[in-house]
C-alpha cells in the first residue's frame, strides 16, 4: 500500500503549532551542523573522516525518493527526538540541553518487506560514497563503493519489525539517526509527551536557501497531547508517561529524564514502582537465558551518553539506587537473580565511575569515552 500520512495527530490543529522566527532559525542550525563521520572502532584499519550536514543528508534521501515510487510517497521527513524538542523549547523561550544526535524519520510504502529496508539503506550508502570520492586521490589504496561503507562507516544498522535504523557520525555518540519505517500504527514512537514534538519537513523546506523568509509555514506538532499541553509540561519541567506497560526501554529512558533533563513524575512513586518492576522483569529474563541482563542499558548509554562520562554515571547511579526500594517480584529464583542482577549493576557502575574520574580529573577534555 501507499503510505499517506494520516496518523491523528496530524489531523487535530490543537496538536500543532506555527514554529516562530526563534524556532525557525535554531532548527536550521541543527540542519546545517557539521557531522563528523567516523570509521567504526571496529573496523581496525585508519579510513578517511570527513563531515556532513543533516540537511544535505535528508535532502539527498527526498530526492531519491521523489524519483522512484518503489517509496509510496515519501514526501516529508519527521525531525523529532532532541532536536524537535530543543526547537520547541527555544520557541517557546525556554531553556533546552543541546542534543547529541540528530533524528529523522521517513515513511515509506509497505510492499516487499525487507526490500524496501534495504533499497533505503543503499540511498544512504550512494551518499556517503559520493562523500568518500570527493576526498579520493590517485594514491587511495580503497574502493568506495556500498560495501564499504556498510562494513565502516554505519555505526549501527538495525533492522526490527517495522522499521530499520541506520547511524553514521563519530564513535563517541555524536550521530545522525535515520529511521524508516513502513507502518504509521506501529509502537510508540516517543517516552514522554514533553519529548513526543515532532517537526516535518518537505523538500522545499530542505533546499530553502534562507530560511527566514521561505519557510514561514512550518509546524511542530506533539504525538501524545495537545500542543499547549506538552509545552506546559516542557515549562514546568514535568515528566509525564503514558501507557508505561507498553514502553520499551523505560527504565532507562526514566533516569535519562530524571537525570539528563532534570524532569520531576507526576505520580513519583507509582511511575517508579511500575518500571522498576518491569526492568526487573526483563533482566531476570536475560539471566535465565544466561544472557548480559544490561545488555539493553549499555547499548542505551553508550547512545546517549557517548560524550558525556559524568552524566553517564549520574544517570547510573539513580538507576541502581532506586531499583530496589521501589521494586519487590517474589518468585523461586528470585534470590539468585538479585545476586546477578546486583553483581551486574555493580560492574556497570564501576566501569562509568572510572570514566566519570578520568574525565572529572581532566576538566579540560570535553570528549571522554567510555566502554560498558
Amino acid at each position: 500500500r501507499t503510505v499517506v500520512s494520516n496518523e491523528a495527530w496530524r489531523e487535530k490543529p490543537g496538536h500543532r503549532r506555527l514554529l516562530g522566527s526563534d524556532g525557525v532559525r535554531k532548527l536550521y542550525e541543527y540542519l546545517d551542523e557539521e557531522f563528523a563521520i567516523e570509521p567504526r572502532i571496529s573496523s581496525g584499519v585508519t579510513l578517511p573522516e570527513f563531515k556532513v550536514r543533516p540537511r544535505s543528508l535528508l535532502e539527498y534521501i527526498l530526492t531519491r525518493f521523489a524519483e522512484n515510487s518503489q517509496f509510496g510517497g515519501g514526501q516529508s521527513v519527521d525531525v523529532y527526538g532532541g532536536v524537535a524538542n530543543a526547537v520547541v523549547a527555544t520557541d517557546s523561550a525556554l531553556e533546552s540541553y543541546s542534543p547529541t544526535d540528530f533524528d529523522a524519520r521517513f515513511y515509506i510504502a509497505n510492499r516487499n518487506g525487507r526490500a524496501e529496508f534495504d533499497a533505503c539503506r543503499g540511498i544512504i550508502e550512494d551518499f556517503l560514497v559520493a562523500e568518500l570520492r570527493k576526498l579520493q586521490n590517485k594514491n587511495s589504496n580503497y574502493s568506495f563503493n556500498a560495501d564499504f561503507v556498510r562494513n565502516h562507516y554505519f555505526q549501527k544498522q538495525v533492522v526490527i519489525g517495522k522499521f530499520s535504523l541506520i547511524s553514521i557520525g563519530n564513535t563517541l555518540g555524536k550521530v545522525i539517526d535515520v529511521e524508516f519505517s513502513n507502518s504509521l500504527d506501529d509502537a510508540r514512537k516517543f517516552f514522554d509527551c514533553a519529548s513526543a514534538f515532532v517537526i516535518p519537513l518537505c523538500l522545499k523546506d530542505l533546499q530553502a536557501l534562507d530560511p527566514a523568509i521561505a519557510c514561514t509555514n512550518l509546524y511542530a506538532y506533539n504525538l501524545s497531547v495537545e500542543f499547549e499541553v506538552a509545552a506546559d509540561a516542557l515549562r514546568q519541567g514535568r515528566l509525564v508517561v503514558e501507557d508505561i506497560q507498553n514502553t520499551l526501554n523505560s527504565y532507562s529512558l526514566f533516569s535519562h529524564a530524571v537525570c539528563a533533563k532534570r524532569l520531576t513524575p507526576d505520580d513519583e512513586f507509582g511511575v517508579y514502582n511500575i518500571m522498576a518492576n518491569r526492568f526487573r522483569v526483563d533482566c531476570f529474563r536475560l539471566l535465565d537465558r544466561q544472557e548480559d541482563p544490561l545488555r539493553f542499558v549499555g547499548s542505551f548509554f553508550r547512545s546517549h551518553y557517548g560524550t558525556r562520562p559524568l552524566a553517564a554515571y549520574a544517570t547510573g547511579a539513580q538507576l541502581a539506587a532506586t531499583l530496589f526500594p521501589y521494586s519487590c517480584i517474589a518468585c523461586c529464583k528470585q534470590e539468585v537473580r538479585e545476586i546477578g542482577l546486583s553483581a551486574a549493576l555493580g560492574n556497570l557502575l564501576a566501569q562509568l565511575a572510572v570514566s566519570a574520574s578520568a574525565a572529572a580529573a581532566t576538566p579540560s577534555r570535553d570528549v571522554t569515552s567510555w566502554d560498558v
